[in-house]
């Protein structure tokens, strides 16, 4: 693993091989979220609950 997040992409491609419906393009966070990152969670927590 690269710390760039190929292992996302490649995850994506394979869920979107097998017909999954993706809401974004994934959420990479390296070791302790940071505030930006914490701010970027709760974000995509909150657009969870309203699909």
């Amino acid at each position: 693993m690269n710390g760039e997040g190929q292992w996302m992409q490649d995850w994506t491609s394979k869920m979107e091989n097998y017909g999954a419906n993706l809401i974004n393009d994934g959420l990479i966070i390296n070791e302790t979220p940071d505030e930006d990152d914490l701010f970027i969670c709760t974000e995509l927590g909150k657009s969870l609950i309203l699909k």
